[in-house]
C-alpha cells in the first residue's frame, strides 16, 4: 500500500528529517560516482568552508555547523588520516592550529562544487522566487527556536 503524502505541517521535525536523508543520499551518491570515497558529506561542506573563508580553526568550525568541539575533533582526525586536511601551528598563538586544504583535498573540492551546483539547481526545480524567500525565513525560524530551547538546557 502507497503512503499518503502528508502536507499537513504537524510534523516539521519528520519534513526535515527526511529532506536531510535525501540530501545525504545525493551527495553520497555523487561522491561514489566520482571516486571520491573518502570525502563524506560534511566533510565537502567542511572543505568548501575552509576554501572560501581562508584562515579556519576549529573554533570556526564548531561554530559555523553547529557542532560541538568533539564530534569537530574526530571529524578533523579522519580527515587529516585520509589526506584531506592538516593542522599547522600559528605563529602568534602556538595553541592555535589553522585547518589546510591539501591538494588532494582541493581536487576534490572542484568536483564537489560542480555536483553541490547540480543538486541547489535539483531542489530548487519548480519553486519560485518567493516560495524560496518564504522557505529561508522559515527555516531560519525554526533554527532559532531550536537554539533558543537548546541554550536552556544543559548539553546542548
Amino acid at each position: 500500500m502507497e503512503e499518503k503524502k502528508s502536507t499537513s505541517p504537524d510534523r516539521i521535525g519528520v519534513k526535515i528529517k527526511c529532506l536531510s536523508n535525501l540530501l545525504k543520499r545525493r551527495m553520497a551518491n555523487d561522491v561514489a560516482a566520482e571516486h571520491i570515497d573518502e570525502v563524506t558529506g560534511m566533510h565537502g561542506w567542511l572543505i568548501g568552508y575552509i576554501e572560501r573563508q581562508g584562515d579556519v580553526y576549529q573554533r570556526d568550525v564548531e561554530k559555523r555547523f553547529n557542532m560541538r568541539r568533539s564530534t569537530v575533533t574526530k571529524m578533523l582526525q579522519l580527515m587529516e588520516k585520509n589526506g584531506l586536511v592538516t593542522r599547522e601551528s600559528v605563529e602568534s598563538d602556538a595553541r592555535l592550529k589553522k585547518i589546510v586544504l591539501t591538494d588532494k583535498a582541493l581536487q576534490a573540492s572542484k568536483i564537489m562544487k560542480k555536483k553541490i551546483q547540480q543538486t541547489e539547481e535539483l531542489m530548487k526545480r519548480g519553486i519560485d522566487e518567493e516560495e524560496l524567500k518564504i522557505f529561508c525565513r522559515v527555516a531560519d525560524k525554526i533554527a532559532e527556536n531550536l537554539k533558543g530551547e537548546c541554550s536552556k538546557e544543559e548539553g546542548c
